[in-house]
């Protein structure tokens, strides 16, 4: 979850409690391994999603996200794969 929606949660909301009844809407799990913004671990997340889900997993910080160029590649060939599937 991007930082600053995430300041707008309740204290109490965990991703992880929802993520398995969130609508059948794709999900993209972005995970930074040096993230020091760090919430649920991506893996549970990936395990606990059941709907369609995809993993985006680089060696870098949480700002690194979208200033990295093959990231960004990996977010538009994610969005148009599944621009429809909604």
């Amino acid at each position: 979850m991007q930082y600053p929606i995430a300041k707008s949660m309740a204290d109490d909301f965990d991703l992880i409690d929802v993520i398995a009844i969130i609508s059948a809407t794709t999900i993209l799990i972005i995970d930074g391994k040096q993230d020091t913004i760090y919430f649920t671990p991506s893996q549970q997340l990936l395990a606990k999603a059941k709907q369609a889900k995809v993993l985006l997993s680089y060696d870098g910080g949480h700002i690194a996200t979208f200033s990295d160029v093959d990231n960004q590649q990996l977010m538009l060939q994610f969005m148009q794969k599944y621009q429809n599937h909604n």
